[in-house]
């Protein structure tokens, strides 16, 4: 059961490369520009997939890989979910910048 949950390290990762510091090295700095400018990216043993569906988010192009059983019971099920909710937040978006919508 150990691909059906997050690990600590997920959420590191992400702070790491998601959420900019002034202190960050060089090298973290180019991985940072690299993943928003569409650096492709494979994650072998994604699990729940969330450190490659948030690294797609931000823009990276993003290649989730693990197990039949975790790609048809966690990766998908969690990507689909995050889908529409993407969806529903643009178009909630959508409707409040349109005229006469408040």
């Amino acid at each position: 059961r150990t691909g059906f949950q997050v690990w600590a390290g997920s959420r590191l990762l992400l702070e790491c490369l998601c959420c900019p510091q002034p202190s960050d090295d060089d090298r973290l700095k180019r991985w940072q520009t690299g993943i928003k400018e569409g650096l492709r990216v494979m994650e072998l043993g994604s699990g729940v997939g969330l450190v490659g569906a948030s690294l797609a988010a931000v823009g990276a192009q993003v290649l989730l890989t693990d197990l039949p059983t975790l790609v048809e019971n966690a990766i998908i099920p969690n990507l689909e979910l995050n889908q529409n909710v993407d969806q529903e937040e643009d178009e909630a978006t959508s409707a409040s910048d349109s005229p006469g919508v408040s």
